[in-house]
């Protein structure tokens, strides 16, 4: 049996479920270099039909060409001459991703907030940012955020585990040393009740106390979780250095009793008998070693107590105190960005774009996060424009706008789905929603796509799993994002790895040229029932050939 499939169309024959739908070219769709030599992936890139590559790097601290560390610093000047010309001269458009390696701008560790980690991080974005400014025209410079840890149940309508609402972990910083500090959310205060200015007794003759958890905190400042959870902490420290405290002040007075025991212990031996002096004496010892005991165990809770109450002052709540380090990193990052740009006299802005990553990486990768990160980084950018630059207020506002923008990975938001409670069609709600809300405050300025099955990034070819991209590129398009710069398709989890560029033109029917698939068109494409494929001949009968005496080229050589 011998079968033909008859799907031969081209752009003006639309896919029916995505007719008219999107606005789109190849020109709007661009891939991303994996790992290795930027310049010979640059190439390749061009033969496939690229309009558009980014060049990413898998390499951090020293690198090697030949080892497959590639680092910025690995790609000479003339290559970088040569990957800029060769973008001009095919007019192919080039940005950058800093190394895939580095995560995070807060410098945090899992000992605390580490300003050594911090620089270092920086210094990798740095190179990157040199790299674009020699490599490129402008244009992204891609980095990975994952800022610090934070519940997943944070967000409404996501858990981590079952039962993550109720004891997952909130996290403070000391302010003086960075260092995390630490309550599961099922830690309970107890507080003592009062009325009418007195402690309430209860029926067994103690006072009267109540629970408070995480939960009544939130309840009582109205649900803003900043204030809920420095309250939280400092009632339960507060908690701690009293119980210290108390301590302390109990083994003092035990002390203090013992030294009267002491003393007249001391009164008898100066008037007993030699007989009963041994017995004395040996009674003072033991009352002395016990003094000793309680002092040394006061002092050491009176220590504490101390410790801790210094600490009170100094508790910030991790977000506070994270965001405020990250937003200046990338602000950092961006201003050296706008000082090449000028200096290299670029065609555009060359601007930080933080990415939002995995879920379990921490701060940035929700997309509520991802917004507050780059309006906050906005913000500190503009007053350092405005202190460094002389820029009036509207104009560093207006550069701190184009020279930190988000850059928003489809595949990565999905992979929220696995811990989302509700249905996939609720999920998809919520997406568009972010992105809405995200396109509304002009958060986004590049873009990657890729796709899975919303449990890990495989960085599938568009359409193989269920990211919800249709309407995501909708979103783009409509937005504009496509005319400031193209969409780039991922690979990764496709192979070969141009597949993630021809799917993309496929899927979201933009390419300008017959179908980028592999359907059946010649002989050795069919198969024929239990004899494998066919074979197409190499030899033309002569019947069926050209005319030779009817077909002559004007250079009058003969047809072989």
């Amino acid at each position: 049996m011998v079968e033909f499939q008859n799907d031969y169309w081209i752009p003006l024959d639309r896919n029916k479920n995505m007719r008219d739908k999107l606005d789109i070219s190849i020109k709007d769709i661009g891939i991303s270099h994996g790992m290795g030599d930027p310049l010979k992936g640059l190439r390749t890139h061009i033969a496939e039909g690229a309009s558009h590559v980014e060049l990413g790097f898998g390499g951090i601290g020293k690198g090697s060409l030949s080892g497959g560390n590639v680092t910025p610093e690995t790609v000479s000047k003339e290559s970088r001459k040569a990957i800029k010309e060769l973008s001009r001269i095919n007019k192919v458009g080039v940005s950058t991703h800093a190394s895939y390696g580095v995560t995070g701008f807060a410098g945090f560790t899992p000992q605390g907030f580490s300003d050594s980690e911090q620089q270092k991080n920086l210094n990798e974005i740095k190179k990157a940012i040199e790299f674009a400014a020699d490599a490129t025209e402008g244009g992204a410079v891609v980095i990975h955020p994952g800022e610090f840890p934070r519940p997943i149940s944070e967000f409404e309508g996501f858990e981590e585990y079952e039962g993550e609402k109720q004891k997952g972990i909130v996290n403070f910083v000391d302010d003086r040393t960075g260092k995390i500090l630490q309550l599961t959310q099922d830690i309970a205060v107890h507080k003592p009740v009062m009325e009418n200015g007195e402690y309430v007794i209860d029926k067994s003759g103690g006072y009267k106390l109540e629970k408070w958890g995480y939960k009544d905190y939130l309840n009582k400042f109205g649900g803003e979780k900043t204030k809920a959870a420095e309250a939280f902490y400092k009632d339960y420290l507060r908690n701690e250095f009293e119980k210290s405290e108390a301590i302390s002040n109990r083994r003092r007075l035990q002390a203090n009793d013992i030294k009267k025991e002491i003393d007249e212990v001391d009164a008898l031996i100066k008037t007993a008998t030699e007989d009963k002096k041994l017995k004395y004496k040996s009674l003072l010892e033991e009352l002395k070693n016990k003094r000793e005991a309680f002092i040394e165990e006061s002092l050491a809770h009176a220590k504490d107590a101390a410790e801790k109450k210094e600490t009170f002052d100094h508790i910030k709540p991790i977000k506070d105190y994270g965001l405020k380090r990250s937003a200046s990193a990338i602000s950092d990052a961006a201003i050296y960005a706008y000082e090449l740009e000028k200096k290299r006299d670029l065609k555009k802005p060359l601007f930080i774009s933080p990415e939002n990553i995995f879920p379990e990486f921490g701060y940035s990768s929700h997309p509520k996060e991802l917004k507050e990160l780059i309006q906050q980084s906005r913000k500190e950018l503009a007053r350092k424009l405005m202190q460094k630059k002389g820029l009036s207020k509207e104009g560093a506002k207006e550069e701190a706008e184009k020279h930190i923008r988000a850059t928003f990975d489809i595949g990565h938001v999905n992979v929220w789905k696995r811990f989302f409670k509700g249905s996939d069609e609720d999920f998809k709600k919520w997406v568009n929603k972010e992105v809405d809300d995200l396109v509304k405050n002009k958060i986004i300025g590049h873009v990657h796509m890729s796709d899975n099955f919303g449990y890990n990034d495989e960085h599938l070819k568009i359409g193989e799993g269920n990211a919800p991209i249709e309407d995501f590129v909708k979103k783009m398009v409509k937005a504009g994002i496509t005319k400031e710069g193209p969409l780039i398709a991922e690979g990764g989890g496709t192979d070969p790895y141009h597949e993630a560029l021809t799917g993309a033109w496929e899927k979201l029917n933009a390419a300008s040229l017959y179908r980028t698939g592999s359907p059946s068109k010649t002989w050795e494409d069919i198969e024929i029932e239990g004899k494998g494929h066919g074979y197409t001949t190499r030899h033309i009968p002569e019947e069926f050939g050209t005319n030779k005496e009817r077909f002559k080229p004007w250079s009058t050589v003969p047809l072989e």
